[in-house]
């Protein structure tokens, strides 16, 4: 059997999106309202970066007032909090602005707002977007008769080998480490019987993992079910 009187805290799934590859966004901004022009072009580049990482960022050659670069990447901030796949935060990337074309007549602010994100939206579609959920560690102490019976439920519910097994002396029982998503988590407390489960944080390169199977898209509040698509 697992032994039940093990620690900790109680985990909730965590869902994410990133990217797999670089890409570009090159877009313009051309309209005419309110009886003047608006103008504005960017250019960016969306950059894979490791762990949990979010940075807006703008080379030497995007030149363009303080205003309509803060107003660029605001919006780019924005989308970067609502993900193209399902509305998932995005993390693990880096947006940087490449390169700008001011009009002193035509450029405003909220034409660059538009651009950028025109430009993020075409260059997210190159990149190849997955969602990522949270994954943990954790960790069984288990009586000796039950160790073949636990890995091999492990290795079927998780479709891998725990992480290490050892021997622990003192209470006469192994110590199986193994990691898994979060989401499973709470399955483990019944499959085992157990009231608490004892976890730890992976390294920040392991703490998010694609998606294979993807959670069911949230119905937005107050809409009908049949309008739902």
């Amino acid at each position: 059997m697992v032994w039940k009187n093990d620690v900790v805290k109680s985990e909730r799934p965590d869902y994410k999106e990133t990217i797999q590859r670089a890409a570009i966004g090159d877009r313009k901004y051309i309209r005419y309202f309110d009886g003047r022009g608006h103008f504005a072009h960017v250019r960016l580049q969306l950059i894979p970066r490791p762990g949990d990482l979010r940075l807006v960022t703008k080379s030497e050659t995007f030149e363009t007032p303080d205003p309509c670069y803060d107003a660029a990447r605001a919006s780019i901030l924005r989308k970067l909090d609502s993900g193209p796949i399902h509305s998932y935060p995005m993390i693990g990337l880096e947006v940087s602005m490449l390169e700008a074309t001011f009009l002193p007549k035509y450029s405003y602010p909220e034409a660059f707002a538009r651009a950028a994100s025109m430009a993020f939206d075409e260059a997210v579609r190159g990149a190849s977007p997955i969602v990522i959920e949270r994954w943990s560690g954790f960790i069984l102490k288990v009586d000796p008769n039950a160790v073949k019976e636990t890995l091999e439920t492990l290795t079927v519910v998780l479709d891998e080998v725990p992480a290490s097994i050892s021997f622990n002396a003192l209470k006469q029982c192994f110590v199986i480490r193994a990691q898994a998503p979060v989401r499973l988590l709470p399955m483990f407390k019944e499959v085992f019987y157990l009231q608490r489960l004892e976890t730890y944080v992976l390294p920040q390169d392991q703490q998010y993992r694609e998606m294979t199977e993807l959670p069911p898209k949230e119905r937005p509040p107050g809409t009908p079910l049949d309008d739902w698509t």
